[in-house]
Order: C-alpha cells, then sequence, then structure tokens
C-alpha cells in the first residue's frame, strides 16, 4: 500500500487537538515521538492526552482505533488482524509501514492467541 504524505502542517494539525482537550481542563503531556513526513523519518516532541494510570492509557489507546470515526474504514476487515494492521497505515500513522511493524509486533508476541 503506498504511503500518504504527510506535510508538516498536517501533522500539526493533529498535535493540536490535544488543544481542544487542554481548553476542556485536561492535561497534556510532551513526549519525543517519531513520524515520517514527506519519506523521511523525523523526531518531533508531541503533545499526548495525559490520563492517570498505565492502565487508563492501554485502555485508551485501544478505544480510539475501536470507536472513532476516523478508523470506521480501517475496521472493515475485521476480525482479521493483519488486514486490519493493514488499514490502519496512513489513518493511525504516518509512517507508510505502520501495518508490517505492528503485525510484526503481533507475530513476536504471539498476540494472535487473543483473538
Amino acid at each position: 500500500m503506498p504511503g500518504k504524505k504527510h506535510k508538516p502542517e498536517e501533522m500539526i494539525g493533529k498535535l493540536r487537538e490535544v488543544e481542544i482537550v487542554l481548553g476542556r481542563g485536561g492535561t497534556a503531556v510532551e513526549a519525543r515521538t517519531r513520524e515520517v513526513v514527506d519519506g523521511c523519518n523525523i523526531e518531533i516532541m508531541g503533545h499526548f492526552r495525559k490520563l492517570d494510570t498505565l492502565a487508563d492509557a492501554f485502555v485508551r489507546h485501544g478505544e480510539l482505533p475501536a470507536n472513532a470515526r476516523p478508523y470506521a474504514n480501517a475496521r472493515a476487515p475485521l476480525p482479521d488482524p493483519d488486514r486490519f494492521a493493514d488499514a490502519l497505515t496512513d489513518v493511525y500513522a504516518t509512517d507508510p509501514n505502520y501495518g508490517t511493524l505492528l503485525r510484526h509486533i503481533m507475530r513476536g508476541a504471539n498476540l494472535y492467541r487473543y483473538n
């Protein structure tokens, strides 16, 4: 699947979503993140919603692709986890190899046993 080229201004727009959280009284943390822009790996400081516990972070991380409207098309191949991973490429992450990397992690950690 060819990767979508993300412009810096698109990425800034995504990061600004945190401002909405902050405007609603939420908190955010800053952390280094790797993104792919115009085919190049770059590291940026991103703003992420701050959650109370690591468990809350894992739950929220899973809820986004499972329930959020931007990922509706990516959910179409479910229950096939490999096709779902590929469908998240260009939607959930800026890395055009995201699906491949995710499948590698799922295989390496034997996560298919939970299907």
